[in-house]
């Protein structure tokens, strides 16, 4: 499929950003929360007194809580990755570092009242998302926009 034909068909550049979105909404809750039950234990391993058995009942209760909170911003980093992806062909990584903090600030922002003014639960959310947007960049920066194979490889009887 060539560039030309993603510009008369308007629907198929909707499909890359919103596969992106969607991998994101359904996969990055679950690992965001077990990201932050990383850092959690990292910071406060001194602190927990019934053990493993705490932490792995902490870490499927979380799991199953983490769309409450994670479906909304992980969709939403996952659409802005999908359109640079679809914009720029690959996401770099300082592109990825821009949405994880974009959306670490702006979900710890929307969610000031729960926090009230922790700083350190601010801080500790935004390494979370960043953390966890460098997770699925890395997963879907290699996936192909369709167009670019006929880019990069032109057919060959043109090329005579």
């Amino acid at each position: 499929m060539t560039r030309q034909a993603w510009r008369t068909e308007p629907y198929l550049w909707i499909i890359q950003p919103l596969a992106v979105a969607l991998f994101f909404a359904f996969f990055a809750p679950p690992i965001a929360s077990l990201v932050l039950i990383g850092v959690d234990v990292v910071v406060s391993i001194d602190q927990i007194s019934e053990g493993p058995k705490a932490i792995v009942f902490l870490a499927l209760i979380s799991v199953l809580l983490s769309y409450l909170y994670g479906f909304i911003p992980a969709a939403a980093a996952g659409l802005l990755v999908g359109i640079v992806q679809w914009r720029m062909r690959r996401v770099p990584w300082y592109a990825a570092l821009g949405i994880g903090l974009f959306v670490g600030v702006g979900f710890s922002i929307f969610l000031r009242d729960t926090f009230g003014s922790d700083r350190v639960a601010y801080m500790r959310n935004v390494f979370v998302w960043i953390t966890t947007t460098f997770i699925f960049w890395a997963v879907v920066r290699k996936w192909p926009v369709p167009w670019t194979a006929d880019i990069a490889s032109p057919n060959k009887a043109e090329a005579k």
